[in-house]
């Protein structure tokens, strides 16, 4: 499948969690969950983006264009869940 870069402020959002390293609940368009805490972002040689992610003893990365939604799971963080549509960043 063809990556679809996301909206530029979705793209921030990711920033933000992995400036924090929130912990967090992130929904896959497959249906699958992940909660795990928000470590960077990575582009492959190919142009895809990923989050990465760390849960105990499992480090993972998950496709941008896959995220449906991410809840923000650490107590006091001003945001709690943003839902991820596909768009295009202007550059």
């Amino acid at each position: 499948m063809t990556y679809q870069p996301l909206d530029c402020g979705l793209y921030d959002f990711i920033e933000m969690v992995c400036m924090r390293h929130n912990l967090l609940d992130v929904e896959m368009l497959d249906g699958q969950r992940i909660k795990a805490r928000a470590l960077t972002t990575k582009t492959s040689a190919s142009k895809e983006e990923y989050l990465q992610l760390e849960s105990p003893n499992l480090l993972q990365e998950v496709r941008l264009d896959m995220i449906s939604a991410i809840t923000v799971m650490d107590e006091g963080a001003g945001y709690q869940r943003k839902d991820f549509t596909i768009g295009s960043c202007a550059v």
